[in-house]
């Protein structure tokens, strides 16, 4: 089967999710990738807007969520282009054959969105970018050194997600990092990780905004919520 998309994910969208997961390292967390297709076949992510860090199976707070989000692209001119994952266990991070519970449901929702964009637009396509636990470990190491010496590392090799798209057969499809089929501004040099790593230090994530929180003290927007400059 051949991929029916490439994918471009801005800097912004990749660390915002990335300081979701960080935000709640015991639970899952979900959100939700807008941006534009063009003709090219080419899916770009421009932001990524963070959802849920509890109970994401639940549909009434997903379908609430989905309605607030489709009229903030309205109002700024974006699509739908995608959905992100983490989940709260350290070991479960396939996307594709046996996967575990948490993971079908991020399948379930992936799929709902792919659909639900096809039946507005039959040439749309969808990405899914899943926090990769283990490999954002090797990355948190890496960052480490770098920290402690000074000395250059292999940070490019490691972004701590990976990205899927439908394949030919209807099959998500985790893309090859060096197919340049799919692509993080910022990783392949290793800039995205070290700003990654600056915001850490200063605990931007603590100021991240999903819908969970919206829902618990609607004085804090979340479709907006920006810890990336």
């Amino acid at each position: 089967f051949r991929l029916m998309s490439k994918l471009n994910v801005k800097k912004g969208a990749y660390l915002t999710s990335l300081l979701h997961a960080l935000k709640y390292p015991s639970a899952s967390v979900n959100g939700v990738l807008l941006g534009h297709r063009n003709k090219g076949e080419t899916i770009k992510v421009e932001k990524a807007v963070p959802l849920l860090h509890s109970h994401i199976a639940l549909a009434p707070m997903m379908d609430a969520a989905f309605s607030l989000v489709e009229e903030y692209c309205k109002k700024e001119s974006l699509k739908v282009v995608g959905y992100y994952h983490a989940n709260a266990t350290h070991d479960q991070n396939k996307f594709s054959g046996a996967i575990s519970p948490s993971m079908a449901v991020a399948k379930r929702i992936a799929d709902r969105i792919y659909e639900t964009e096809k039946e507005t637009d039959k040439a749309a396509e969808c990405c899914v970018m899943i926090v990769d636990n283990k490999e954002l470990e090797q990355l948190a190491t890496q960052l480490e050194i770098s920290t402690k010496s000074g000395a250059a590392t292999d940070m490019g090799k490691y972004s701590g997600v990976t990205l899927h798209v439908k394949n030919s057969g209807g099959t998500w499809q985790q893309l090859d990092p060096a197919s340049n089929q799919g692509l993080v501004e910022g990783v392949d040099d290793g800039s995205a990780q070290a700003e990654l790593l600056s915001l850490i230090a200063m605990g931007a994530y603590q100021s991240l905004t999903d819908f969970d929180n919206h829902i618990d003290d609607p004085t804090r927007g979340w479709l907006t919520t920006s810890v990336v400059a």
